[in-house]
C-alpha cells in the first residue's frame, strides 16, 4: 500500500510511519519543513495548510489518507494558541479535501483523526452517539470533523478515531506525569476520582491500520483500552510500575485552574468513554488493561 500522512512528524505520525514500513508499505508525509530527506519507501512532499496550497501531483495514487495534523494541545492556551489548534485543524483539512479532489484516483479510505474531548465531562460512559461538549475542545473536536465530512466526496470510506490519552514512552501527554512520579512528587489530582480513558500507542497504531484493510469500517468510534480508571489510579498505578512513592495530599482543583487555566480541563474532565463499538467491528486490544500497558512502557526503566 501506499499511505499518505498529514501530520506525520508528530508521536502518533512517526508510530505509524514505522509501522507502516516495517510491513512494506509505502509512506508519503505532508510537511511545511525542507529538512527531511526522501528515503526508500519513506518520502515526504511540501504544503502549507495555512494557504491551503499543496505539491501533491494528481496522478499520486494513496491507498488510505491519514489526517492527524494541527497544532499541539499541550502548549499552553493562550488566545493566539486557541486560535492555531482550531484553525490548523481547520485548513490541514480543507488542504487535504483539495488533495482529494485533485487526484485521479480516488484513495480507498479517509482516516480522521479527532479526540474525546468531544464529550462532556461526565461520570457517565459516553459511546459515539453521546452529544458533543459545549467547550473549547468539544468545539475544536466537532469543527474539525464536520470539515471532514464537508469537504470529501460522500462516496469515499471514511472513519474518523476520537482518540484518548495515548500512552506512550516517546512523549506525548504521559512525559510530565513520568517526570514528576520519578522525582517522587507525584499525587491525586483534584478529587482524583475523575475517569481517564486511555490508548497504549501500539493500540492505536494496530486500530489505525485494521480501519485501512477492514472495508467494513466506516463512521466514528472511540479509540480507548477496556479499563478506565479513576486518575488517582491511574496515578498510583504508575507509580507503582515506576517503583516510586505515593503518598502526597491531592492537589486541588482551583490550584490546578489557577496554574493551568483553562486548559485545566485535560487534568479534571472526567471521561469514561466506551469503547464498544471498536471492538464490535472485530478489533482486538493488545494492551485492554493498564498495569500491563504501563509496564511494557516503562516496568524496565
Amino acid at each position: 500500500m501506499k499511505i499518505l500522512i498529514a501530520g506525520g512528524t508528530g508521536l502518533v505520525g512517526k508510530a505509524l510511519t514505522a509501522h507502516f514500513l516495517e510491513h512494506g508499505h509505502d509512506v508519503v508525509i505532508l510537511t511545511t519543513s525542507s529538512k527531511y530527506v526522501n528515503q526508500e519507501r519513506l518520502s515526504y512532499i511540501s504544503w502549507n495548510p495555512s494557504q491551503l496550497t499543496h505539491a501533491v501531483s494528481a496522478d499520486e495514487q494513496f491507498d488510505a489518507i491519514i489526517n492527524l495534523a494541527g497544532s499541539s494541545v499541550a502548549k499552553r492556551w493562550s488566545h493566539a494558541h486557541k486560535q492555531s489548534l482550531l484553525n490548523s485543524r481547520i485548513s490541514s483539512t480543507q488542504t487535504l479535501g483539495k488533495i482529494v479532489a485533485s487526484l485521479h484516483h480516488q484513495p480507498s479510505v479517509f482516516i480522521q483523526a479527532s479526540a474525546i474531548g468531544y464529550y462532556a465531562s461526565s461520570p457517565e460512559p459516553q459511546d459515539e452517539h453521546s452529544p458533543n461538549a459545549h467547550s473549547f475542545l468539544g468545539t475544536i473536536t466537532s469543527q474539525w470533523e464536520q470539515t471532514a465530512e464537508d469537504v470529501l466526496p460522500e462516496n469515499l470510506r471514511k472513519v474518523t478515531f476520537r482518540i484518548s490519552t495515548v500512552l506512550s514512552n516517546e512523549g506525548g501527554a504521559l512525559e510530565p506525569m513520568v517526570k514528576l512520579t520519578r522525582w517522587g512528587i507525584a499525587s491525586p489530582l483534584a478529587t482524583g476520582k475523575q475517569h481517564v480513558s486511555w490508548v497504549h500507542i501500539t493500540d492505536l497504531v494496530n486500530a489505525t491500520d485494521y480501519a485501512i484493510t477492514n472495508t467494513q469500517m466506516k463512521g466514528v468510534y472511540n479509540v480507548c483500552a477496556d479499563e478506565v480508571v479513576s486518575q488517582k489510579v491511574f496515578a498510583r498505578t504508575l507509580a507503582k510500575v515506576l517503583k516510586s512513592p505515593f503518598f502526597l495530599p491531592a492537589v486541588p482543583a482551583f490550584i490546578l485552574k489557577l496554574v493551568l487555566g483553562e486548559q485545566a480541563c485535560l487534568v479534571l474532565d472526567d471521561q469514561n468513554i466506551n469503547n464498544a463499538k471498536l471492538k464490535a467491528s472485530g478489533f482486538v486490544f493488545t494492551y485492554p488493561l493498564l498495569h500491563a500497558a504501563l509496564n511494557h512502557l516503562y516496568g524496565k526503566n
